[in-house]
């Protein structure tokens, strides 16, 4: 008995590919449409470079801040992602 192509599934390795392969598109669109858009504007924020998204993620996670004690990120990400955990968990269930 042959089995109709709708009914079959994909052994694990082309199932994790067929997996990443639209955030691999994504990622490859976004790519060649901020390079288009950044060779004819190069002070163009609607798609900004890799780069860019590189050095704001330094800048953020890993220089210490003048206000506070630390770096942005270990000081402000704990505690609002502690809350809403405690929030999801203690919260009575909704009744429909």
């Amino acid at each position: 008995m042959k089995v109709r192509m709708i009914n079959r599934k994909p052994d694990r390795h082309l199932s994790i590919f067929l997996t990443l392969l639209p955030f691999a598109l994504v990622l490859l669109a976004y790519v060649v449409g901020s390079e288009i858009r950044l060779a004819a504007n190069p002070n163009d924020k609607l798609l900004p470079g890799l780069h860019s998204f590189a050095d704001a993620i330094a800048r953020v996670a890993f220089e210490p801040d003048k206000r506070l004690a630390g770096t942005i990120c270990s000081g402000s990400i704990p505690w609002p992602a502690w809350r809403g955990l405690v929030a999801a968990c203690w919260s009575p269930p909704c009744s429909a």
